[in-house]
């Protein structure tokens, strides 16, 4: 069958578009280099690998507040920051990233950690002393990312996430009663959220819930920068996998496994909601302020 020629040029493609034809002379040349700063405008950036000379795109997600409802825990909120970066080799056909891993040793997901209410026992009076509980989020491997899907109206994801969480209590890990290896997912068996800004299709109990696309921000535009605020991801059709190392031997793994008699949390059960802000910059305009050579998009 022949390709079907695509009506509409993608969003992605509309970004790269902009923020490759923003002129990029004068933008601080040097700035990069050890002991100096770049641009405010361009600040974010600093760990975007852009010395991979493939690297056309570089990006910064960053949550303003986000919920999560996982088996038995529900309530689980952060109004800190979680940040996602790293750079991007977008494929202007299909609206797809090819995503590269950020420079400098950082991690591609920054969380804060997440208080677990009522404690590992989730019981109101376990919600403090040796029974108080928090969780990080931390990523498996690199995001997945498709700018072409933020306005659709199906559950396709624009942001997929793969990760495990560190259960932890506010004490030392020798005082830990839940030891220093307590997770819930792991690198075989992760925590996946398929985000989307369009309408999930979970199975029940969960009902359909929509996220919202957002608004395009190009003020900055003359710095190399465009501005996609007011998002929301959502997806309540993932599953919980078991936690385990909680405790000693194991022990506490049935406390952080909560979920109603079910084996883990299964699909229709939990649910992610996230409230972002997605920064993206021509990577050109990085090497310009740090004093490498540009090479074009």
């Amino acid at each position: 069958m022949a390709h079907k020629p695509r009506l509409r040029r993608s969003a992605a493609a509309a970004l790269t578009a902009a923020t490759a034809a923003v002129g990029i002379v004068g933008l601080g040349a040097g700035a990069g280099h050890a002991g100096t700063t770049l641009p405010a405008a361009l600040a974010k950036f600093a760990n975007c690998p852009v010395q991979n000379t493939a690297v056309t795109a570089c990006y910064y997600i960053e949550t303003t507040s986000a919920t999560l409802d996982a088996g038995s825990f529900s309530g689980i909120t952060s109004t800190d920051p979680m940040v996602l970066q790293f750079g991007g080799i977008p494929n202007l056909d299909t609206g797809t990233t090819t995503t590269v891993a950020p420079a400098n040793g950082v991690s591609a997901l920054t969380s804060p950690a997440l208080h677990l209410p009522g404690g590992i026992l989730h019981m109101p009076w376990a919600d403090g002393g040796p029974l108080e509980a928090y969780i990080t989020p931390q990523i498996i491997g690199l995001p997945q990312l498709n700018l072409d899907n933020l306005t659709t109206t199906t559950n396709a994801p624009v942001l997929t996430l793969s990760m495990k969480a560190k259960v932890s209590n506010p004490f030392t890990n020798v005082l830990s009663a839940l030891g220093n290896g307590c997770y819930i997912g792991s690198n075989s068996s992760p925590i996946t959220l398929n985000l989307t800004t369009g309408t999930t299709n979970p199975p029940g109990p969960n009902q359909p819930v929509t996220g919202a696309s957002g608004t395009f921000d190009f003020s900055q535009i003359g710095s190399g920068v465009i501005k996609i605020t007011g998002q929301t991801v959502v997806d309540n059709a993932w599953s919980l996998p078991h936690a385990s190392g909680c405790g000693l031997l194991g022990s506490l793994n049935w406390a952080i496994d909560l979920d109603d008699g079910q084996a883990g949390a299964g699909a229709g059960h939990n649910a992610a909601t996230m409230n972002t802000t997605i920064y993206q910059a021509n990577a050109d305009a990085v090497r310009a302020a740090e004093g490498l050579p540009t090479v074009g998009s």
